[in-house]
């Protein structure tokens, strides 16, 4: 998918919704797992995608969720993104899994997520090895990365809330130095809700580039100060929320409570997109 589709999609959905498929067996409604083991897993995959698609413009799927099953989880995983992609229903899929190496391990990292069978439009990658290491993935054409800017959990003042030598943080030095030859046509940043009292610097400071936002919801992040802080005239972020939706209720109506979860999330975004 292209930067001015997934602008389009937005516009046109009016929505910036982007939902996690963290999907955690302990956590799903017990009328599932107790019946079937971990295939309620891809099960309940299908009944979130069904009850959000026509809320949301992407899903990102956490691969940890996945890979602890070996190759059980593994078909679980395709078999979900198998099952949106046959709706026909034009959305963006994003593999969360901060993967990067050397440039002929990350050469096959590449090919494992933006080729079939998975296929996904874009990688979480994790950028300290250095930019040589994010050339496999940009040679796939219509192909996005998501290199970690400024990450939403508290460790992130360990590392990337220090300061250069130069008086920058150190994950502007990350996101200045992909950006100077990485278009945002491409490449997208991981940007923390929590963290709203930098958010708007660093709209100013990247204003073409897309933000993929976690930390709304169970992580605390307000919904609509991160809009305000973020949203550009053409759109430019992906806002996640993954346990407040798929987590919302663990009864036998659960897809209706799902649905309507997103739906309420949807509207919010839709009053800053008019």
């Amino acid at each position: 998918m292209t930067k001015k589709e997934l602008q389009k999609l937005i516009f046109s959905k009016k929505s910036v919704l982007c939902v996690g498929l963290d999907t955690d067996i302990s956590k799903i409604p017990p009328s599932l797992a107790s019946k079937y083991d971990t295939e309620a897993i891809e099960i309940f995959n299908k009944k979130v995608i069904n009850a959000t698609i026509k809320y949301t413009i992407a899903y990102k799927i956490n691969l940890a969720f996945y890979e602890i099953y070996g190759a059980e989880g593994y078909e679980m995983l395709r078999n979900t993104i198998a099952y949106i992609k046959s709706l026909n229903e034009p959305v963006f899929l994003i593999a969360d899994g901060k993967r990067n190496d050397i440039g002929n391990t990350a050469e096959k990292y590449a090919q494992a997520y933006f080729s079939a069978p998975l296929d996904f439009d874009a990688i979480t990658i994790n950028p300290l090895m250095g930019r040589d290491t994010l050339d496999p993935f940009l040679k796939f054409e219509n192909k996005w990365i998501i290199p970690l800017g400024l990450t939403s959990n508290p460790g992130a003042q360990d590392f990337l809330l220090e300061k250069t030598i130069n008086n920058e943080y150190f994950f502007e030095k990350i996101m200045k130095t992909l950006s100077s030859d990485i278009s945002s046509e491409k490449m997208m940043f991981v940007v923390g809700a929590t963290q709203q009292s930098l958010l708007q610097h660093i709209r100013l400071a990247f204003p073409d580039y897309f933000f993929l936002i976690p930390g709304i919801g169970a992580q605390g992040g307000n919904l609509q100060d991160t809009i305000k802080n973020t949203l550009t005239s053409e759109g430019n972020i992906l806002i996640n929320v993954s346990r407040d939706i798929i987590y919302t209720d663990n009864s036998s109506a659960f897809q209706q409570k799902i649905e309507q979860k997103a739906r309420e999330y949807q509207d919010i975004m839709a009053s800053y997109l008019s």
